[in-house]
């Protein structure tokens, strides 16, 4: 256990700045996009400083009118953080073979086996998945605080603060209302890192023909998931519609592990 968590500490040691740069870009440029919303509406009707042009009646914006106006600003803000991490569950572990010498034969030599090595790379990326999760939570009485700074009082609007949540479609997406659906968006994404995890292994292991195999491998579990969501479609009751996908999603997650594990400690070599 001490093992996993030095292993733990240190790659989120390694990627600490990188989070941090992704959580302030979100928020600067969610905060943006607030700003910018607030100012357009402002001038529309001639808003200035608890003023108004004389014949122009404004309606009134509420934070949740605002978040629902500045969805790209919100996608933006999101996407980009997102599309870092994915692409850090491919860098997690090549840029240990990057350089002259490198970091992964010491990795690799560490007593204590490779498995903790394993289970230290995939916390790590459920730990960033959920910090920038949590981020987006706080920033949202951040942007609250600055709606209520920049909207001039004739346009303030009392608003519920999880209206204005979910008013974000993709908030609704990170974030679901229904506790079943969030389990199967986040066991959806930890299946596809345990998958990349594999692929990646079975590269490392067999170099040229390990690509083959990975493509293969990732292709059959793909099919396997597309099947699955079709399953509704057959003559079934929805209690054995269930059944058959979680059947198969606890096979692909049992063999992803099942094969990791034995390449890491067996094939892999540095």
């Amino acid at each position: 256990m001490t093992h996993y968590l030095k292993l733990l500490a240190l790659e989120v040691r390694r990627f600490r700045y990188i989070l941090a740069g992704m959580m302030l870009f979100a928020l600067i440029v969610e905060c943006l996009a607030v700003a910018t919303e607030i100012h357009f509406f402002s001038n529309r009707f001639g808003i200035k400083e608890g003023t108004r042009e004389p014949g122009v009646i404004p309606d009134t914006l509420s934070f949740v009118e605002v978040i629902r106006n500045t969805q790209q600003g919100f996608a933006l803000g999101i996407l980009v953080p997102l599309v870092a991490l994915i692409a850090y569950v491919l860098l997690i572990w090549y840029r240990d073979w990057f350089g002259r010498h490198p970091f992964a034969y010491r990795l690799l030599m560490v007593p204590g086996g490779r498995i903790p090595l394993y289970f230290a790379k995939l916390t790590a990326i459920l730990l960033f998945v959920l910090s920038m999760l949590a981020w987006q939570l706080l920033s949202m009485p951040i942007l609250k605080l600055e709606y209520a700074m920049l909207t001039p009082e004739l346009l303030k609007e009392p608003s519920i603060f999880t209206d204005a949540m979910y008013a974000s479609e993709l908030f609704k997406l990170l974030l679901p209302l229904r506790f079943e659906q969030f389990l199967i968006n986040y066991g959806l994404g930890l299946l596809a890192v345990l998958l990349v995890f594999t692929g990646i292994l079975l590269e490392r292991s067999f170099r040229i023909s390990g690509i083959v195999y990975a493509v293969l491998y990732l292709a059959l579990n793909v099919t396997l998931l597309v099947l699955a969501t079709m399953s509704n479609e057959l003559p079934l009751y929805p209690s054995e519609t269930i059944a058959v996908c979680l059947t198969i999603y606890g096979l692909e997650v049992a063999v992803a592990l099942w094969l990791s594990l034995n390449l890491i400690t067996r094939k892999v070599s540095g």
